[in-house]
């Protein structure tokens, strides 16, 4: 398993995303069609299937939205955690929401702009393979 199918499903997996979840293509979902077009499993007019900016818009928004989820949901277990410990609740939801803001922000765009492109050089590659 090549390194990007391993961040694209690790990426799922932390969000558990059913791929009906994300609509279109009559429930078909975003995971399956980026899937259809990781394996380049169909060819349109002769051509294989690219990746191109609305894909990177669509990773960037999932990968934002996940470590964003991901960031708030630890800051509230280490809370809970401090709260089991010491008796003390201290969850400030806006520290929380702009901290995970932030994070979700800058790891995101890092992650989905490495995503989308590894993916273009692996089209490159198997367009040079196939010439």
């Amino acid at each position: 398993m090549n390194i990007h199918r391993l961040l694209v499903y690790s990426v799922v997996v932390l969000a558990k995303w059913q791929p009906s979840s994300y609509g279109g293509d009559s429930g078909r979902g975003c995971w399956q069609r980026v899937k259809d077009k990781l394996n380049n499993a169909k060819k349109k007019n002769g051509k294989m299937e690219k990746f191109n900016i609305k894909d990177l818009v669509k990773l960037v928004c999932v990968c934002v939205s996940i470590l964003f989820i991901a960031v708030l949901i630890s800051y509230l277990i280490v809370s809970v955690i401090v709260y089991f410990k010491i008796s003390v609740f201290e969850f400030d939801w806006r520290e929380a929401f702009s901290d995970a803001l932030r994070k979700g922000i800058a790891g995101g765009l890092i992650l989905a702009f490495g995503i989308w492109v590894k993916a273009r050089l692996q089209e490159r590659k198997k367009q040079k393979r196939s010439r």
